[in-house]
């Protein structure tokens, strides 16, 4: 279902993707000078609940092994190593942090589309102001000793 404003009105995460547009309830917010930039809920959400989208550019991943791995995900999908770009996005899914100790939220492949997109959804139950983390799957960071 849509408004008149072209703002999905749906808990279907793919009209989100398809309007690359975050849905309402999350907000960038400065975490420290550590840290940067962190992704906080502006409502509570419910487990399962889509939170938003990893936006960016597809790329092989051997395409980014002298990139600065700053906002980029990687991931498998049919065998292949790809990451999602995310540097020039402007979307919330670049701005949350990562947490693999106790994440709230975590990462979905959505595989079946044309080109594979990465979705946050609720691991648990989020409150209000509570900051969305999940796990980046990159048990080498230099951040996690």
């Amino acid at each position: 279902m849509r408004t008149r404003s072209n703002v999905p009105r749906t808990t279907d995460p793919l009209d989100w993707v398809e309007k690359k547009q975050d849905p309402p309830g999350t907000v960038v917010r400065f975490v420290s000078h550590e840290i940067g930039k962190g992704v906080f809920a502006e409502k509570n959400f419910n487990k399962g609940e889509f939170l938003f989208e990893y936006d960016g550019q597809l790329k092989p991943a051997d395409d980014t092994v002298e990139d600065d791995q700053t906002f980029i995900f990687h991931f498998k999908c049919d065998g292949k190593n790809l990451c999602i770009d995310a540097t020039a996005s402007k979307r919330n899914g670049r701005f949350a942090n990562d947490e693999w100790r106790n994440p709230n939220a975590y990462v979905k492949k959505a595989s079946s589309l044309e080109i594979p997109k990465l979705l946050i959804f609720a691991r648990r139950n989020i409150i209000t102001g509570e900051e969305i983390r999940f796990d980046y799957g990159q048990k080498d960071a230099t951040w996690r000793y």
